[in-house]
């Protein structure tokens, strides 16, 4: 589970399902609730211009993952970091994730379960539909919508990591009345598992002119347990095909909670630890109601309402102790109450000439309360009296789309978009109050020239404006205190260092603008198969990160280094990847049922306000690489799978303070699949990643010293069985 802050943040406002669609015979823009056919997500990708990825239900269901990150991982187009995070076009944290074309549902989507995913849709650049936050493209993750079938799936899955167990639980039940206008589904899920982490740290330190001595050496245990219990329902009233009416509340509670202990012996002997326990609940509620309609053969309206509330608390504590003598201790609480409304409004047509025109408009307005309390030793923290103990937010935006994908010839389409948003967020705490307002314009072009005989060859060519937007929480004036230099008042809260820098919003944060070009050839080899060869280029100017400097501050007398978020000036990136699935049976009908997929990429990158040569992007790798190969065996009812990644080590400055290096990492997972009966399935997978013990190093450089920590975790191997049925 990975809640934060910018999840609570969202409130679960877009939770409006966006629509699927497809055009009939006539023209005629229609729903379509469930994939038929025999078209493969291969032959569907070839129409859209923009060179949409589709990873349909069928794909989805042989894959026999059980994660939508699982899936993702897989695909050759996702590209994964040094730190472990999914995207695209190997940009960590530029990728644009939706769920049902709007914003991400509390956790983050890539968490679902793929039993409730439809498909997943992925888009190497920005289109006026998606918003104008897709830098790096756009992941849109699609949910399993109510059909007239009747049906009940389960699944029921265990697995571990490090002798850790995690167990998840899974029920859909869709029903339908022949002749009725009304149907319904419910989805229950359930998930509870625990997580182990183990690491030796040390930390050195080098004064100008000297070499690096030892500070303290020691260990780091961590213990997590995640729990997950969420319902959600659709209620359909369905006039023939002309209108439909839709309801469909949800409820989810999720817990996190974490014990980590760290040991250290410095140089001078006398041994010290480090206990803290963190624990996060968070509760939502959300109603979104829908109306759907046919205006005429060609055209379709579609207005969606939406109102949530959320509820979370955050405890953070911890005990020092030193020479085994109970030392100081301190709590942190956040509460957090808020909620959001939401009207989408969106309007479809085909014209004359080839013309496909979307209109769509957005208004949002969230809002929150957090209130805070820190106490060191029982006492409450004066230094916080400036601030208050009550922090207040409020995000109102509203955003305006057209796009216009137009046949131009037969073999030349054009997908052209303007997308528009204003913004306003507002911070209020006690005397600190901060406005931060954008308006934002992202034009996009999309060119697609079909090659071939039977036009199966695509040449794309893309160019788009699109943004990084700021978050709530990086204006936030109140400070998350490091747990190793504590404070309690202004007049006893000494200096402390680079290593020890306290978090903090900065109220002139601007949002980030990308101009972004990306030209691609597509080579089809049979119905399934392809190899893509893909140039891309990101300029992007206030590029955001984090800075770390020496402030005057309301909590101290003494000035206190803080980690802020700030604007790092520009920034640009390049980069050539190729993409391959192969079907050894689009080559030859007697050949193996083999599938194979791959992808190779390398990329380079500079911030201009960082000094080089390690200013690359935030945990970009100059190469990454993926191999994968699905197998399933004449005459037995099994399918093997198995895929490898591979990432360098590398060296980030992220700041001109700041250093870090990951080391390199191999990862390998395979899964067998054994379809007992036509509606039982049973699953058993593994993970494992190499090398067994990751080394991490974070550097902070300041004009007298260099303090170096070192973190050599260990990885774990993760196994995982699951069962499949349909009643």
């Amino acid at each position: 589970m990975n809640i934060t802050h910018r999840s609570i943040a969202i409130v679960l406002l877009a939770s409006q399902p966006a629509a699927v669609w497809a055009d009939d015979a006539s023209g005629a823009a229609v729903p379509v609730v469930q994939v038929t056919g025999a078209q493969s997500d291969a032959e569907a990708r070839r129409q859209f211009v923009a060179g949409k990825i589709i990873i349909g239900r069928k794909r989805i269901e042989e894959s026999g993952v059980r994660k939508v990150e699982d899936m993702l991982r897989r695909e050759p187009a996702v590209t994964v970091s040094s730190d472990g995070r999914i995207g695209l076009l190997n940009m960590p944290g530029y990728t644009q994730i939706l769920l049902d074309g709007q914003a991400p549902v509390g956790r983050s989507p890539t968490e679902l379960d793929l039993v409730s995913v439809e498909k997943i849709e992925i888009v190497k650049s920005s289109m006026a539909e998606y918003g104008p936050f897709g830098v790096a493209g756009t992941i849109n993750i699609i949910t399993r919508k109510t059909t007239r079938k009747t049906e009940t799936e389960i699944a029921a899955g265990i697995e571990t990591t490090g002798g850790e167990p995690k167990v998840t639980m899974d029920l859909s039940r869709n029903s339908s009345v022949q002749g009725s206008p009304l149907r319904y589904s419910f989805q229950l899920s359930a998930e509870a598992g625990s997580g182990l982490e183990r690491s030796n740290i040390s930390e050195s330190i080098a004064v100008r002119g000297q070499s690096d001595q030892l500070r303290w050496h020691g260990q780091s245990d961590g213990k997590s347990r995640q729990e997950m219990l969420s319902g959600s329902m659709d209620v359909i009233w369905q006039r023939a095909d002309d209108e439909t009416l839709t309801l469909s509340p949800s409820i989810a509670t999720m817990i996190d909670k974490n014990a980590a202990r760290d040991i250290r012996l410095p140089a001078s002997g006398v041994e010290s630890a480090d206990t803290a326990w963190d624990r996060i609940r968070l509760d939502m509620l959300r109603v979104p109601v829908r109306w759907e309609s046919k205006l005429s053969s060609t055209s379709k309206a579609d207005v969606s309402v939406m109102t949530a509330f959320i509820r979370s608390n955050s405890a953070s504590s911890g005990i020092d102790a030193i020479a085994g003598a109970r030392g100081s201790e301190w709590l942190s609480l956040d509460k957090r109450r808020g909620g959001s409304q939401a009207l989408d409004m969106s309007y479809r047509t085909r014209l004359a000439n080839g013309h496909n025109v979307k209109l769509g408009s957005t208004i949002r307005h969230m809002r929150q309360v957090i209130r805070h309390r820190y106490e060191l030793d029982g006492a409450r923290a004066s230094a916080f009296d400036l601030l208050g103990a009550r922090s207040a937010w409020r995000n109102r935006s509203f955003r305006v789309f057209v796009q216009d994908e137009w046949e131009l010839s037969e073999k030349v389409d054009v997908n052209a978009g303007m997308s528009a948003q204003a913004t306003d967020i507002q911070v209020s705490e006690n005397r600190y109050q901060v406005r931060n307002e954008s308006r934002i314009l992202s034009p996009s072009l999309h060119l697609s020239r079909k090659i071939g005989k039977d036009d199966a060859n695509h040449l794309r060519l893309s160019i788009a404006r699109s943004f990084k937007e700021v978050e709530e929480d990086d204006l936030s004036a109140h400070p998350e205190i490091h747990p190793l230099a504590p404070c309690i008042s202004a007049a006893s809260c000494g200096p402390n260092s680079a290593a020890t820098a306290d978090k903090v919003g900065n109220a002139i944060l601007r949002p980030e603008r990308a101009l972004g070009m990306t030209a691609s050839y597509e080579h089809a080899i049979g119905a399934g198969s392809h190899v893509n060869v893909e140039l891309y280029s990101r300029q992007i100017d206030d590029k955001m990160g984090k800075e770390i400097i020496l402030l005057s501050v309301p909590w101290s007398a003494d000035p206190r280094h803080v980690i802020r978020p700030a604007n790092l000036g520009d920034a640009r990136s390049l980069g050539l990847s190729v993409e391959m699935e192969l079907a050894l049976r689009d080559i030859a009908a007697e050949a193996p049922k083999l599938a194979i997929r791959g992808s190779a990429g390398i990329a380079e990158s500079t911030v201009s306000n960082v000094p080089g040569p390690e200013n690359k992007l935030d945990r970009q790798t100059p190469w990454n690489a993926k191999l994968g190969s699905s197998y399933s065996m004449e005459g037995f009812p099994i399918t093997f799978d198995a895929d490898a990644s591979w990432a360098p080590s590398v060296w980030i400055r992220t700041s001109a303070v700041e250093r870090i290096y990951v080391a390199r990492v191999f990862t390998f997972e395979a899964s067998a699949k054994w379809q007992m009966t036509p509606d039982r399935r049973l699953i058993v997978g593994m993970r494992s990643a190499s090398p067994r013990t990751r080394h991490t190093i974070h550097q902070y450089i300041t004009n007298d010293e260099r303090v170096s920590r070192y973190d050599d975790s260990r990885r774990f191997s993760t196994i995982r069985v699951q069962f499949e049925s349909s009643l």
